[in-house]
């Protein structure tokens, strides 16, 4: 998974992996889109609140 952008608090890019558990932490409250690099069209956005 890609985050897009460079806007603080955007946490670095998930790796691919195989069953494993992967957390990020966001520092900072907005909107992070991101997309995935497994599945083709699959995005989305992270809000923190």
């Amino acid at each position: 998974m890609v985050f897009q952008g460079t806007a603080s608090g955007t946490p670095t890019p998930i790796p691919t992996t195989s069953n494993a558990t992967v957390g990020r932490r966001f520092g900072t409250v907005g909107d992070f889109a991101y997309d995935c690099t497994l599945h083709p069209g699959m995005s989305g956005v992270v809000r923190v609140r």
